[in-house]
């Protein structure tokens, strides 16, 4: 038999219980079902700007307007990114193929804003080094964003089948990398944060583009980035430190890419967290085994001196600018290559 004590924690413990209930954030759907995310609404129809900001450099192209997802059908896997999966689909009206980047919407408040922020990006960024966003839409729970597709695949893809890149191909390649990080960088004031051979895409016009900006950050005004996202084998020994850090992060992450596509392997062999943290942050370019030109050794050393650390005291701003690199002899060399060599020397490795 209970005590009128216990009587009167009934109530309570189902009053605890409803309030529990109601504190669970919900999604913000209008009435048909749309998601309404910051400016957007989207459906099964597409997306709806609600309204702009007066520094937004944003447009759809005609295209958009033509796009369904109905018409979208799945004919293969491209990977994983940062934020959710990625198809391969044609429309069956046109024919044309676009990757679509399926996100799976949950209700928490923060990561809708990142949601939110990844369209926003995707959305304004054009640039012909970076992969173009032609919509999206949102239906049964999910997000789909459709991206312009990328025939080739990744450079890892590439390094997968060659083993490591030539020097002037790697030349032509970063040529166009610190293109687009300096559209990124000095245009839209964005970190990407997690530049790796797996978000750099080529198509067989010779293109190469970035991808992937799910966990990239905005550049505030006097003010770097704390937080701890990307692939950490990528990683600045800043970041991986839990210290502040900003755009200089980026070429850091382009340094260890460019080493890893001209050996052949990643720089960085440790696979336990603690050991990795312990190489990056004593990591010298002089003790990695690479069959390099001197000239590429000297552009990998000043990398060394400003990027690849000898120690974690190493200040980030040290490191040298998207500007300095991309007016290193080596970079501008790459003007005088004929664009037809690099075409040559794609077609027979996507042939392999």
């Amino acid at each position: 038999m209970q005590t009128p004590d216990q009587k009167k924690k009934k109530p309570q413990i189902a009053k605890i219980s409803l309030q529990s209930e109601q504190a669970q954030p919900v999604l913000n759907l209008s009435e048909n079902g749309s998601l309404i995310l910051k400016e957007f609404r989207l459906n099964g129809q597409g997306l709806k700007v609600t309204h702009t900001h007066d520094q937004w450099d944003f447009s759809l192209s005609e295209s958009t307007h033509n796009l369904s997802l109905e018409n979208l059908v799945t004919v293969g896997h491209l990977g994983q990114g940062a934020s959710g999966q990625v198809e391969k689909v044609q429309d069956q009206v046109t024919g044309q193929y676009f990757a679509m980047k399926k996100i799976p919407v949950a209700s928490d408040p923060q990561y809708l804003k990142q949601l939110s922020d990844e369209l926003k990006l995707a959305l304004e960024c054009s640039s012909p080094y970076v992969v173009k966003c032609y919509g999206a839409f949102y239906k049964s729970g999910t997000l789909h964003i459709i991206l312009e597709y990328m025939d080739v695949g990744s450079i890892d893809s590439l390094i997968k089948k060659v083993k490591n890149l030539n020097e002037p191909v790697m030349a032509l390649l970063l040529y166009q990398i610190l293109l687009g990080i300096d559209y990124l960088h000095n245009k839209k004031k964005i970190i990407h944060r997690d530049i790796k051979p797996q978000n750099i895409l080529v198509n067989k016009k010779g293109e190469i583009k970035i991808t992937d900006f799910g966990i990239s950050g905005t550049i505030e005004t006097m003010q770097q980035r704390k937080t701890y996202v990307g692939t950490a084998v990528y990683m600045s020994p800043e970041r991986l430190n839990g210290e502040m850090y900003g755009k200089d992060s980026d070429i850091w992450s382009i340094g260890i890419l460019t080493a890893e596509c001209l050996m052949g392997k990643h720089p960085i062999q440790k696979t336990q967290f603690i050991d990795m943290v312990n190489e990056i942050s004593s990591f010298n370019i002089e003790n990695v085994q690479a069959k390099i030109s001197a000239e590429m050794k000297n552009f990998i050393s000043m990398w060394q001196s400003y990027l690849l650390i000898s120690s974690v005291k190493l200040k980030p701003e040290e490191r040298a600018t998207v500007d300095q690199l991309l007016n290193h002899k080596i970079i501008l060399r790459t003007k005088k290559i004929d664009k037809m060599v690099f075409l040559q020397w794609l077609n027979q490795v996507t042939q392999l």
